[in-house]
């Protein structure tokens, strides 16, 4: 699996937005996460599958991925059911396995030309 993290961020923030990620990450692994965040998360991925459900072309892709990864489609209620039951101290040992500096990669589109090596410094 993967975990990522999007951003649309004007070009003379570049640097500031990517270091705000990293940290952001960092802080996760260190300082874990509250009960508050932890349910604005669930709340986030419940309600971005509910409209993914809405669309047809979304729902097959998503019935499709089961599928192919589990043999089987699961419910939404079953799949809300997992969610709720995630807690606070599996978010925060997740985090500390995943988010050290070798498992942090960055990939980045647009015209950087100078602030290349800068990036470049973040991630490292």
């Amino acid at each position: 699996g993967s975990i990522s993290t999007h951003a649309g961020v004007d070009l003379l923030r570049i640097e500031e937005a990517a270091q705000a990620i990293r940290d952001e990450y960092e802080n996760m692994a260190q300082n874990g996460i509250t009960e508050n965040e932890l349910e604005r998360a669930k709340s986030f991925l419940k309600g971005k599958i509910t409209l993914r459900m809405e669309d047809s072309e979304e729902l097959a892709s998503m019935i499709a991925s089961q599928i192919t990864h589990l043999g089987y489609a699961k419910r939404i209620k079953s799949l809300f059911h997992k969610i709720e039951k995630v807690s606070k101290k599996e978010v925060e040992d997740l985090a500390r396995e995943l988010f050290v500096p070798a498992n942090l990669h960055m990939s980045l589109i647009g015209p950087f030309g100078e602030k290349r090596d800068a990036l470049l410094k973040i991630i490292q």
